[in-house]
């Protein structure tokens, strides 16, 4: 599966500095799983079918689960989402944007790089402008998302061959760079 993700550097900090993995005081207590174990417990409790988009990170007292929001996904990451329709309810959930807009965008958090994270706006909102900012962070246009979709399974001829994920990303990004 591969979690494919960068944990935050403070999560990180924190984690190192526990011993057991465990907090405990007076308003409760916390466990937190090994990183070496996060991929094995995620398949194990279907995290990605049950909770897209998020990471166990450990349980509370009670068996609550404690999740990290993948937010920050990438391009690569995007493209399962591309690749089934059926899912885009649980994008536009994440993302928090309304499926009824006129258009949904795609935008590249500061640079148009694979490795960047995308953002979904409401056509509404940005007015459709290639270079967006907001809270003094510029975002690039990538395509709207039923453009992107329509050049996985027609004019870039992606769908259902095969290929994986990051190379479909990145036909994507390079269609964006040098034919869009």
């Amino acid at each position: 599966m591969g979690l494919n993700f960068k944990y935050p550097d403070d999560y990180l900090s924190h984690l190192s500095r526990l011993e057991d993995y465990e907090i405990s005081s007076d308003a409760g207590y916390i466990e937190f799983f090994p990183l070496n174990e996060l991929e094995k417990i995620s398949e194990e409790y279907e995290t990605s079918v049950n909770v897209p988009n998020y990471i166990a990170i450990g349980i509370n007292g009670g068996g609550v689960g404690i999740f990290i929001n993948k937010n920050n996904m990438n391009l690569t990451e995007l493209v399962q989402y591309l690749l089934d329709p059926e899912s885009l309810g649980l994008l536009y959930h994440e993302f928090n944007v309304n499926p009824d807009s006129e258009a949904l965008l795609i935008y590249l958090k500061s640079s148009l790089d694979l490795e960047s994270d995308i953002s979904i706006f409401e056509i509404e909102e940005t007015e459709d402008m290639l270079n967006y900012t907001k809270d003094g962070i510029t975002y690039y246009q990538l395509f709207p998302l039923d453009y992107a979709i329509d050049l996985i399974e027609s004019d870039l001829e992606l769908k259902d061959r095969g290929y994986s994920n990051e190379y479909i990303a990145k036909r994507l990004l390079d269609y964006r760079l040098n034919d869009a």
